[in-house]
């Protein structure tokens, strides 16, 4: 009976289990449900920080600060974003900062609130811009960067730190010196575009200055050989005339 039992019970558990197709779809319906944890349309945090951020002078301010050429090569601190901003995330900052300092609102400050606009515009579309891929690649470089950044800066911190530093000592906070570090990645970024562009136009006008002069060089032998066949004539021609006129004097000597 014992063993009847035991086979009854293992019977089943086994047609209890699920089949492994099943055990497949709820493994790929569980990963599913974690990445969508993972990647949520929107954080609660952003949207509630929308609701406070600052009157059209405060943000104003805050884009067109010092040195906002350099700060904002990072469009994340544009946007007052971090890095981990989902799609909808950005939508909603980029749509609640530039109606509060759109220029149209703000003739007070109207040519600085234009400023500010185009500096908000042009870090949400390098966040936004796709490839023919529909991927996100500038923002995927961005990200990277801004990563690379905060793991030197931490690493340094935590050097800084092991070494006897403190704030008493002129150790800056974590938060400032990765903020530093951020700011000179970009900062980097841009001095090699920029040098890369005055390279490629001295490359062109360099170019253009070779092509010119071996037209001009051209142009004078076409020029050369212009007149050096023009005096060829000439000479022909003035030798034809002495000859005619030889003829004539012998012509005379003999009559």
């Amino acid at each position: 009976r014992h063993a009847a039992t035991a086979a009854t019970a293992a019977t089943m558990e086994a047609e209890d289990a699920p089949s492994p197709a099943a055990a497949t779809a709820a493994a790929a319906a569980a990963g599913e449900g974690e990445a969508e944890e993972e990647k949520p349309r929107f954080h609660q945090k952003y949207k509630d920080e929308n609701k406070k951020l600052g009157t059209a002078r405060e943000l104003v301010d805050y884009i067109m600060a010092p040195h906002y050429k350099w700060k904002n090569l990072n469009p994340y601190r544009v946007l007052k974003l971090d890095i981990d901003a989902t799609d909808e995330d950005i939508r909603m900052r980029y749509k609640r900062m530039s109606l509060k300092i759109h220029p149209d609102k703000n003739r007070d400050i109207e040519e600085e609130a234009r400023e500010a606009f185009e500096e908000l515009k042009k870090g949400y579309e390098k966040l936004m811009e796709q490839n023919d891929g529909g991927e996100y690649v500038e923002r995927e470089i961005i990200v990277n960067r801004v990563e690379r950044a905060r793991r030197e800066a931490s690493k340094r911190h935590r050097l800084l730190k092991s070494k006897g530093m403190t704030s008493a000592t002129g150790l800056e906070p974590l938060e400032v010196m990765t903020e530093r570090e951020v700011m000179k990645k970009f900062a980097e970024v841009e001095r090699e575009r920029v040098e890369a562009i005055r390279l490629r136009r001295a490359h062109e006008a360099r170019e253009k200055e070779q092509e010119k002069k071996l037209l001009l060089e051209q142009k004078n032998e076409r020029n050369f050989h212009r007149e050096w066949a023009k005096k060829e004539r000439q000479e022909a021609r003035v030798g034809n005339w002495r000859d005619f006129a030889k003829e004539g004097e012998a012509a005379k000597v003999r009559a």
